[in-house]
């Protein structure tokens, strides 16, 4: 008589793992269809090609860390004038903290050139620079079949954001963290749902390779 009972618990436990697996599958989806407006922007070969996007003007934010020094370039495109200017930050971490910044100048963009406002010599990292938007295709993420590494499609105390985060093996974003290709990558997608609520748009990509100090994240809010 013991037996149906450790049977039944055993059909529960087995239908409760199935069905944690499709809400997982079924939250996945709902994560990439919430993502799909990307497609619109990555990739966008030219910057000022943003403002048919977000007519109403936008902010990008794009954080790169190479071992202790973290580098962060700011751009605000102005929907009066078109202007695209904002600010290079470099900093060094120490003690896992940011240090007194190494640099902190004031850029603008035109011309398909970045410049400082004080029309001093840019940096190299600037001569050649290009945001991730403009060389990196979502559909590589969005194509992604494979198990999640992790997800979150429902709001936490002091978050409002929502992600996606997969495994993934890309030459391109191999070469954008500088990386060796081939290496094994960790890219997350987020959202924000209060924003989301405000028919805003506000979506950060993070890429990085955890243990070597080498990661980006990329952050466009639609003003």
């Amino acid at each position: 008589m013991k037996k149906i009972p450790i049977l039944i618990c055993l059909l529960v436990l087995i239908g409760l793992g199935v069905g944690c697996n499709l809400n997982k599958k079924d939250d996945q989806q709902v994560l990439k269809d919430k993502f799909r407006v990307l497609k619109q922007i990555y990739p966008t070969d030219k910057i000022e090609g943003l403002f048919s996007r977000f007519p109403k003007g936008f902010k990008i934010v794009n954080r790169r860390r190479e071992g202790e020094i973290i580098v962060s370039i700011e751009l605000i495109g102005n929907p009066q004038t078109k202007e695209l200017s904002g600010r290079i930050i470099q900093e060094e971490m120490r003690s896992g903290e940011p240090d007194p910044e190494l640099l902190n100048k004031e850029i603008y963009y035109q011309d398909g050139v970045f410049r400082y406002v004080d029309n001093g010599e840019v940096p190299d990292l600037l001569k050649d620079f290009k945001f991730l938007f403009q060389v990196y295709d979502i559909d590589n993420f969005l194509s992604i079949e494979s198990e999640p590494v992790a997800l979150r499609n429902w709001r936490t105390a002091g978050t409002s954001d929502y992600s996606l985060v997969h495994d993934v093996s890309d030459d391109l974003l191999a070469d954008y963290i500088k990386v060796p290709r081939g290496t094994e990558l960790r890219i997350s997608v987020s959202g924000d749902f209060d924003a989301d609520a405000k028919g805003k748009f506000k979506k950060y990509i993070r890429v990085w390779k955890a243990g070597v100090g080498k990661s980006v994240l990329e952050m466009i809010v639609e003003e």
